[in-house]
């Protein structure tokens, strides 16, 4: 962080701040398995580690994918039972096969059928404690960076006034110890880096670096305040009166698609084609006023009356969401068993507080 303040006159100061801050590292639960490697494989590596693109806690899975035509083409008559079952690839067997256990072809988030996968290694995958290759983890990644200015006017001549701005981003694949895209709260051993990417995709854009869901870009306040004296031209009969103005603005949060966890079936962990790719919530307005008066009863007592409105333009900006893409899972995210697709998608979840106010008396003494 770096920045100035200074004093360009008695009582009026202005402040120019930059801030640059990245994590360097974090603590997480990780595990060894990819989903379809989960649905077949026994054996599981994990533990609490700082996960990162040199992770080796285990033999890597030898994999290799196909896609859901081969798989249909090559079942098309397979009985319930399996009995039938025919290779789709090379390599693959009726105990390798994470489809053939599953019972049909994996989808995506969007509900698109993805293909499968075999592995070679199963006698040996995820057996510990590494093979001398990365795991497949990412960079744990989140980087803020802001531009902040202000003008701070302090009290002298019956007025103050207080103006800021702040221009900012904040950017990575890691919220920090609370999960704002699935509503997680467990620090340390939050779902993301449970299972490695695998070679299906199913965990979509969870590792790619995006505009996180608390990116926020602009942000400006304008509070203001003026109180009566005597020497008040034109409207000094009102001494005592004290009056305020608070005006805010800021921009909307992105928007994601967000799928089902192919494995823990949770809502709203695996962002399709990148964090914020849905776009923003819309920016929002709000002006505050505020009336007091003070009505002096005895030198060491005071009566005051005020009022206090807030968002009196009455503005009703959307300012959250539906994100989730499927409806809960109830099984593996199969054909066949694949949770329907959320009709709620990108309707409002909730929308700027409408307009109110509150009277006070207040007796001082």
């Amino acid at each position: 962080m770096i920045g100035i303040e200074r004093e360009i006159k008695s009582g009026l100061v202005v402040k120019a701040r930059w801030v640059d801050r990245r994590l360097g590292r974090i603590i997480e639960d990780i595990g060894s398995q990819s989903p379809e490697g989960s649905s077949i494989g026994a054996n599981f590596e994990g533990g609490i580690a700082n996960p990162g693109p040199t992770t080796d806690i285990a033999v890597n899975e030898d994999e290799i994918t196909y896609s859901a035509d081969q798989w249909n083409a090559a079942n098309a008559n397979m009985l319930p039972d399996g009995s039938n079952y025919v290779a789709p690839i090379a390599g693959c067997t009726a105990d390798n096969d994470t489809y053939f256990s599953a019972g049909g072809i994996w989808v995506n988030g969007a509900n698109q059928p993805v293909g499968g996968a075999c592995f070679l290694n199963l006698d040996t995958m995820d057996a510990g404690p590494g093979d001398g290759k990365p795991d497949g983890f990412a960079k744990p990644t989140r980087r803020y960076q802001a531009l902040e200015l202000e003008f701070d006017k302090r009290y002298s001549n019956h007025w103050l006034a207080v103006v800021n701005f702040r221009y900012a981003n904040l950017w990575g694949n890691y919220e920090g110890a609370y999960r704002n895209d699935n509503g997680q709260s467990d620090p340390g051993i939050s779902s993301l880096f449970d299972f490695t990417a695998g070679g299906l995709g199913l965990l979509g854009d969870q590792f790619r670096p995006g505009w996180l869901s608390t990116d926020r870009r602009a942000v400006g306040n304008m509070f203001l305040s003026y109180t009566v004296g005597s020497d008040t031209p034109f409207v000094h009969a009102a001494k005592g009166l004290t009056t305020g103005l608070g005006f805010r603005g800021q921009s909307g949060v992105p928007l994601s698609l967000l799928g089902d966890h192919p494995g823990y079936l949770n809502q709203g962990e695996v962002p399709i084609g990148g964090r914020g790719a849905a776009g923003r919530t819309a920016s929002t307005l709000q002006l505050d006023l505020k009336a007091e008066y003070a009505l002096p009863i005895h030198e060491s007592k005071v009566l005051k009356m005020g009022m206090d409105m807030f968002n009196v333009t009455n503005s009703q900006y959307i300012t959250s969401k539906v994100q989730f893409s499927q409806q809960p899972a109830s099984g593996y995210m199969i054909v066949g068993s694949a949770p329907p697709l959320n009709l709620d998608y990108g309707r409002p979840t909730s929308f700027q507080g409408p307009f109110y106010a509150r009277a006070t008396i207040r007796f001082e003494f």
